[in-house]
């Protein structure tokens, strides 16, 4: 061995059970990594390291913007706009008239009544009978008219 204070090599005799236990000093737990001058643990390739951690990031934290730019983006609030804005259909419009049609109710096979407009506050009795009187004169075009159709 070499002696480090004088920088002298050393030999001395010892018996083979002495020397695997000097030998077994020098293993490293297991698990353990030791490796320090070698691939991304070498001092000399740590800006180098890092530059490279760096730009991969960057790139993540774009991609990510980007992700939550898309997840969070202002959607269409209504059926109506989302239909406007995928197929250019005013489901409100009648096909014939152009006139506005107005939702009264929603009727699911399970659970029956879903919407109603009669029981809506926001509807008034007025509204109501303003638009019946409408409807009158675009019935006569168009004896069945269903959501399918147009």
């Amino acid at each position: 061995y070499k002696e480090h204070p004088t920088q002298r090599q050393v030999f001395a005799k010892v018996t083979a059970y002495e020397f695997i236990a000097m030998l077994i000093q020098h293993i490293p737990p297991k698990g353990l990594k030791l490796i320090r001058h070698y691939g991304l643990y070498a001092r000399v390739k740590i800006k180098k390291v890092k530059q490279i951690i760096d730009r991969i990031f960057e790139h993540i934290k774009a991609v990510s913007q980007e992700f939550f730019s898309f997840w969070h983006r202002p959607s269409s609030t209504n059926y109506r706009e989302r239909l406007q804005e995928s197929f250019g259909i005013d489901p409100f419009r009648c096909p014939n008239c152009g006139h506005r049609l107005i939702l009264y109710e929603i009727w699911h096979p399970k659970y029956g009544k879903v919407y109603d407009i009669y029981r809506d506050e926001n509807w008034k009795e007025s509204e109501i009978e303003n638009v019946v009187e409408k409807e009158t004169a675009c019935t006569e075009t168009a004896d069945n008219l269903s959501l399918f159709e147009m």
